[in-house]
């Protein structure tokens, strides 16, 4: 799903991600302890809103989620 996207490294709270963007569509992953397990959000916005804030709401999900793992 990502394959075609523009990828960038960015900050998910204290972890490093990957950051794909493919078609208005966010995705965003985070290696948790190895790249076998991984912390994945999808944001799809509303076709009608700005796209402005689509990849930072994924990754402060991805960093609310990532704050409940030891």
């Amino acid at each position: 799903m990502t394959k075609n996207g523009r990828l960038s490294q960015v900050p998910a709270g204290r972890h490093k991600a990957v950051q794909a963007e493919f078609r208005n569509i966010c995705f965003i992953f985070v290696a948790v302890h190895d790249v076998n397990r991984l912390i994945g959000t999808t944001t799809i916005p509303d076709p009608e809103v700005s796209q402005e804030g689509t990849c930072p709401a994924g990754a402060s999900v991805a960093a609310a989620a990532l704050s409940h793992i030891r």
